[in-house]
């Protein structure tokens, strides 16, 4: 980790805090808070009110094991950050948030007056090879400064999205690379899949512009894969409509919902609890009354466990049976979730992959957006 600057609540008064401790301690307090927007980003995750887990993998980067408790009291009698005290030994750790004082403020980069360089990783554990190839890549990824411009544009949507979009632009700029996966559904996370949308465009790789290819409606085409029978006619107008790439615009007939609120909120009730029901979740049951009993059926045991499910098919295919396709002919591949942001030479070779392997797979073939970044 290049800890070459903090990400600090603008707020904040740094000068007092590096003015009533000594030199190295102020730095470390400092570090400790930039953790926090540190894991946000890390975690994929925009919201401000949530506890963020530190551990000692990463604050030990930085600040020695014995101090580490004396960093978090400061911060904590200095009214920066509050733990969320629910701590079981062996089982959960304390997890902190900054306080509500600094929660809503737009955050700065703050130079770091004692510099340090070393390699992180969130997890500890080996990676198979096509996730060894997707984080080779990231070295040779760099970012315009026109990503700030598009951010500050865009920051009127909220101070969580232009809070998460500034780190997530400084990590690629100091090549503070992370990269780590989900156990339960083999997802990868790293810099560029957990980059704000609007920012890739300005992402380059050794200097070039990329282009992405992603599927459309990935998630309700996999939720194919839960009927029993794939003849019954309900399934094969469901499989029509998402291999068309039109399944939202199906919704939004009925709700007349514009296609980002429908896909948010179709989501949030197909994965959420199956009492979460919108008038999204209503329109879908009323078109697939089959499909949405089994999504529930599914849910029964818990209610994540049709979201891991899913997740699981779409790494299957894009981590596990698409990109060992681009390493073996040496194509870049970076994944973001459903899509593979690569070069435009390569856009339909990597096309043709996806829809071969998901096809072979799945038995399902899917519509694909080719975007240019």
């Amino acid at each position: 980790m290049n800890v070459k600057a903090y990400f600090l609540p603008i707020n904040l008064d740094v000068c007092a805090i590096r003015a009533n401790y000594r030199r190295a301690f102020a730095e470390k307090i400092l570090f400790f808070v930039s953790c926090i927007h540190f894991r946000r980003v890390t975690n994929g995750d925009e919201k401000r009110d949530a506890f963020i887990n530190l551990n000692f993998d990463i604050l030990g980067r930085f600040i020695r094991r014995n101090d580490v408790k004396a960093v978090k009291h400061a911060a904590i009698s200095l009214g920066i950050v509050e733990a969320d005290r629910t701590y079981h030994v062996g089982k959960k750790s304390l997890e902190y948030r900054l306080t509500e004082k600094y929660r809503a403020e737009r955050i700065c980069r703050v130079p770091a007056t004692i510099q340090k360089q070393e390699s992180i990783y969130l997890e500890a554990m080996s990676f198979t090879e096509s996730q060894k190839y997707i984080e080779s890549q990231l070295a040779n990824i760099t970012i315009e400064e026109a990503a700030l411009a598009r951010l500050e544009e865009d920051s009127r949507k909220s101070v969580d999205y232009y809070n998460y979009g500034f780190i997530s632009y400084y990590m690629i700029k100091d090549e503070n690379w992370f990269f780590s996966t989900d156990e339960k559904t083999g997802r990868v996370f790293h810099n560029v899949a957990n980059l704000n949308k609007e920012l890739r465009p300005f992402l380059r790789y050794r200097g070039r512009k990329m282009v992405e290819v992603d599927i459309s409606n990935c998630q309700p085409m996999l939720l194919h894969k839960l009927y029993p029978d794939a003849e019954s006619a309900e399934a094969k107008r469901y499989k029509k409509i998402v291999e068309s790439g039109k399944f939202y615009e199906v919704i939004q007939a009925i709700t007349g919902d514009n296609r980002e609120k429908i896909k948010l909120q179709f989501l949030a009730s197909a994965f959420g609890k199956p009492e979460h029901v919108n008038k999204v979740r209503k329109a879908f049951d009323l078109l697939f009354p089959e499909l949405g009993a089994l999504m529930n059926e599914f849910k029964a045991e818990a209610h994540n466990r049709l979201a891991i499910a899913m997740q699981r098919l779409e790494a299957n295919l894009i981590v596990n049976a698409v990109v060992p396709r681009c390493a073996g002919e040496c194509i870049l591949a970076l994944t973001v979730h459903d899509s593979i942001m690569t070069l435009p030479e390569h856009r339909n070779q990597v096309a043709e992959m996806i829809r071969m392997e998901c096809e072979r797979i799945y038995g399902l073939t899917p519509n694909l957006k080719l975007s240019e970044n």
